[in-house]
Order: C-alpha cells, then sequence, then structure tokens
C-alpha cells in the first residue's frame, strides 16, 4: 500500500472520535443552556478533577432550583 494512501487513511481515522463526538452532542444539546451545563460539568470533571457524587449532588441542586423557578412563574 502506497505512503499516501495510508496517510490519507490514518488522517480519516484520527477525526473519527469527533465525528463520533459531534453526533453525541447534536443527540443530548437541544437548547443552549443545555450546552453550558455539558460544558460546566466536563470542566469540573476534567480540570477541577471532581468525583461523579459531588457533580451528581450539584446537578440535583440545580435541578431543583430550576424546577422552584419555574414553578414560581406558572
Amino acid at each position: 500500500m502506497p505512503t499516501w494512501l495510508t496517510d490519507i487513511l490514518q488522517i480519516f481515522a484520527n477525526m473519527l472520535p469527533l465525528v463520533g463526538f459531534m453526533l453525541l452532542m447534536r443527540m443530548l444539546v437541544k437548547k443552549d443552556l443545555e450546552l453550558i451545563y455539558f460544558v460546566l460539568g466536563f470542566i469540573l470533571v476534567s480540570v477541577l478533577g471532581l468525583g461523579m457524587i459531588p457533580i451528581v449532588i450539584m446537578a440535583l441542586v440545580i435541578a431543583y432550583l430550576k424546577y422552584q423557578m419555574a414553578e414560581k412563574e406558572a
């Protein structure tokens, strides 16, 4: 197999995780606010190194506050 062909195939193989990630994001994120929550969770895990339990507790608090605010508006 020629070197130029294997180089092209390697480029496409390196792009596959990005394509999969973008397809996942299209399914998960319907509104801009949901993207903010996703990025916030990503930052909490990757930068701060928090575990899943503290993040779930924070998400529950945010969901409860959002629910209370929506209930007051109705």
